[in-house]
């Protein structure tokens, strides 16, 4: 499914999961690649463990893909 729409992402999903992949989506356009991503995501403290790294990371690798806004 393609979300075209904020809204519809977080319909199924949560506010705090938009959060979460409009800053990556934002990193990414900076230029940023995979591991340095990470890297500001647990130097910004907007995860707070490794473990939840590798599940946040999971998580916006699997909707990807199917963000459809700008």
């Amino acid at each position: 499914m393609i979300y075209n729409t904020k809204e519809e992402f977080i319909q199924k999903y949560t506010l705090g999961k938009l959060g979460l992949v409009e800053y990556i989506k934002n990193l990414e356009m900076k230029g940023l690649d995979e591991t340095n991503i990470q890297i500001e995501l647990l130097k910004n403290r907007i995860v707070k463990t490794p473990r939840t790294l590798v599940d946040n990371w999971s998580f916006y690798k699997s909707v990807r893909q199917s963000i459809g806004w700008k």
